[in-house]
């Protein structure tokens, strides 16, 4: 099978995947909105903002490096596994150890959740091995099965009993565990070759070696997406920290349900025609015009609908997130769209380039939070904002210089999306305006299914091959040609 029936195979399973996890997330988050309290929240941000920039920097740069790579023997991933594990099992007994320190300075649950949350670098490593070993072979069916029954047992029902048990925001740390042990579970099954584990560092060592390469530009990335915790939580308080975090998540997770399909596909798929220029960028156009067409319009329709999202959602004691949402919508999918470009250079060793593309917008996102924040959380949500914009027009710039894009081109494939964010922001508008105040759940409904049918109306009128290939990746397309 050609690549592009194998890539449009693994988009198919991996979006279904995805809408199902998505909507899973939502209903989780419906639940525990009401069951924790923002501040239950903001004490499990902000243990996260020292726990996960370790985590993800290993844990991430590492799978990338797997990934990347044409040939990887079971062994050397066996070797990679245990040289990394042990060195995460010392990481969290010297963050256990920091939290008794901690505990001094921060009383109350902070430094108990902190000193829980130091298992989760160790317990990670087994899963990223595992998702990375099935990202290698295109087996994204699996991927996606074990995030979805993971994320339902770990992150719905344990923190749902635990919450309910009160637990606080304990009940997201015994949540996050038993999704990761699900995880590494359903990763590995019906797989033998990876369930060894040694510590030959010799063999490990060219992995590691691209991973930090790839590490350096992780950490910048890490250390950026850890900014509004850093600077919120000390500034505005726990409770704010909590509400913005909420507010993220429930604007940033109907674009990811939406573009994880595309960009969980594209790096294995980009490493297979690397050696292609031509036909590297072709791939890269026609994922930047997909990816735009669906995130654009979901950026709209969300920050639109705002008041009608927390309402339904969240409930009333969260409306203090509603000024939130359009700002941070309007950094995420900046994030969601850069996501292409970034992958672009990543594939082709761009990599100390994309490190001082990235390192300029973590100057510019710094120096942002620390001015605008102490005006309060709504100017740190638009600090959010510029802060990836710039990281946006940076990668797309360097992108068209060291890759040799058309700058015309990647406007133009941006156009549709661009449109049909003009096109749903208005419908969602009009509605409201026509409507009044309904009760927000009956409003949200009218706005999401008018959407969803104007939306794919007026991409099959102005752009035809487009919308065929948005119905390429979905359930109800033609059958991907093997010709390609």
């Amino acid at each position: 099978m050609q690549l592009r029936a194998h890539a449009i195979r693994g988009l198919k399973i991996t979006l279904f995947g995805a809408v199902c996890n998505g909507a899973l997330q939502l209903m989780i988050l419906f639940v525990l909105a009401r069951l924790l309290t923002p501040r239950d929240y903001g004490v499990f941000a902000g243990a996260l903002v020292i726990i996960q920039p370790l985590q993800a920097t290993i844990l991430s740069t590492t799978e990338r490096a797997i990934v990347l790579q044409r040939e990887m023997p079971d062994e050397e991933l066996s070797s990679v596994l245990g040289v990394v594990f042990w060195s995460l099992v010392g990481l969290g007994a010297v963050i256990a150890g920091a939290a008794i320190f901690v505990a001094r300075w921060y009383p109350g649950p902070f430094a108990g959740v902190l000193a829980a949350g130091a298992l989760f670098p160790a317990a990670s490593v087994w899963a990223m091995t595992a998702r990375a070993r099935l990202r290698r072979q295109l087996a994204f069916g699996q991927i996606a099965l074990a995030d979805l029954f993971a994320q339902f047992v770990g992150l719905g029902a344990v923190t749902a009993a635990c919450a309910v048990s009160g637990f606080g925001p304990f009940s997201l740390v015994l949540g996050m565990l038993v999704q990761i042990f699900l995880q590494s579970v359903g990763y590995r099954w019906g797989v033998t070759g990876a369930y060894r584990m040694t510590t030959n560092v010799s063999m490990a060592l060219p992995t590691l070696r691209i991973a930090y390469a790839v590490g350096k530009i992780s950490i910048v990335e890490i250390v950026r997406g850890q900014i509004p915790i850093a600077f919120v939580g000390p500034i505005l308080g726990s409770s704010v920290l909590g509400i913005f975090t909420r507010a993220y998540s429930l604007a940033q997770l109907p674009m990811e349900i939406l573009t994880m399909a595309i960009t969980r596909v594209l790096l294995p798929s980009f490493v297979i025609v690397r050696d292609d220029r031509e036909r590297f960028n072709r791939v890269l156009y026609q994922s930047l015009e997909c990816v735009a067409a669906v995130v654009l319009p979901a950026a709209a329709g969300i920050a639109a609908s705002a008041p009608q999202l927390v309402g339904a959602l969240l409930g009333k004691h969260w409306i203090s997130a509603e000024p939130l949402i359009a700002w941070i919508v309007l950094g995420s999918s900046a994030i969601m769209t850069s996501s292409m470009f970034s992958a672009a250079l990543e594939t082709t060793m761009h990599l100390r380039e994309k490190f001082y593309s990235q390192l300029f917008s973590l100057t510019v996102g710094a120096l942002s939070f620390a001015f605008l924040t102490r005006y309060g959380a709504v100017h740190a949500a638009m600090a959010f904002a510029i802060t990836y914009l710039t990281s946006f027009c940076a990668q797309m710039i360097l992108s068209v210089v060291v890759l040799q894009l058309s700058l015309w081109q990647v406007w133009a494939r941006m156009l549709p999306g661009l449109i049909g964010a003009a096109t749903v922001g208005a419908f969602v508008l009009s509605v409201q305006f026509l409507l009044g105040a309904p009760e927000p759940w009956k409003l949200l409904v009218i706005e999401v299914a008018g959407s969803g049918i104007l939306l794919p109306a007026v991409l099959a009128t102005l752009f035809p091959r487009l919308f065929r290939d948005l119905l390429q990746v979905s359930w109800v397309g033609p059958k991907a040609s093997r010709s390609s």
